[in-house]
């Protein structure tokens, strides 16, 4: 005599809830396992530029100067150009 029954959900649903359905993790930071290596360069050099960026915004032109002593700062009718071996990057 041939089984009749193969699959059946019973339970499955109690047993799922019984610690409870979760979430997967959201992580901080996502893995670059993986990726280009010319990229990782460009990513890590992009953050340091933005970094740089956030600090120009909120803080004067002297404070900046300790912060960069080695970029030189000329002022002109648009506001500050930055002339120093980094211009070319910004």
């Amino acid at each position: 005599m041939a089984k009749s029954k193969n699959h059946t959900a019973h339970n499955q649903s109690y047993k799922a809830h019984k610690n409870g359905i979760k979430k997967p993790k959201k992580h901080k930071y996502t893995s670059r396992k993986g990726v280009y290596h010319l990229s990782l360069h460009e990513i890590r050099f992009a953050m340091q530029l933005v970094a740089q960026n956030l600090i120009r915004m909120y803080v004067s032109i002297e404070q900046e100067q300790t912060i960069f002593p080695y970029h030189q700062y000329v002022r002109d009718g648009n506001g500050i150009q930055i002339t120093s071996l980094y211009a070319s990057f910004l």
